[in-house]
């Protein structure tokens, strides 16, 4: 009776020990994991910051600007028009109904040409800042990948992964 009392516990020993080599084994494992993990190369941006400093968007924003001018410029030559001849209108004698007919459709051309551009650069400038955005992702993503970042995070309050 005693050898087998002798050889249970010896199997108990060696079950327990085996158990405690397995369990430091994926201890060390656990820790080595999270250590690697920690140790990933991070960074965050301050995408307003970016933003406006972008000498990318400059350019493109040079051209709105440039396009929103010629539109001025358009709609002012048609009010310089419509006040030339109501200038005209209030010393025209007989030939009223021909002015006034100018005058409302210029009215008119003023009215739709002013909703049509706004309509137009409403949509230019969202197309601008897409342009704008798309570019710099793919610096930062470039930028990312040369520099062997695991993530770089945008600082503009919204938690952004910019890259991963």
């Amino acid at each position: 009776m005693s050898n087998l009392n002798n050889s249970s516990m010896y199997k108990n020993w060696i079950l327990l020990l085996l158990v405690i080599v397995i369990t430091a084994f994926i201890s060390c494992s656990g820790m080595y994991v999270l250590g690697m993990s920690i140790k990933k190369k991070t960074a965050y941006i301050e995408t307003n910051s970016l933003f406006s400093k972008y000498k990318g968007r400059l350019k493109i924003q040079e051209k709105l600007m440039n396009d929103q001018n010629a539109q001025k410029l358009m709609m002012d030559s048609i009010k310089l028009e419509y006040e030339s001849t109501n200038r005209l209108y209030s010393s025209a004698g007989d030939n009223k109904d021909a002015l006034a007919k100018k005058m409302q459709n210029l009215q008119l051309r003023y009215n739709y040409l002013g909703n049509e551009f706004q309509k137009l650069n409403e949509a230019e400038s969202q197309k601008a800042m897409d342009e704008i955005w798309t570019q710099l992702n793919q610096y930062i993503k470039d930028y990312g990948k040369l520099n062997k970042y695991a993530y770089i995070y945008g600082a503009s309050g919204d938690g952004s992964l910019m890259y991963a």
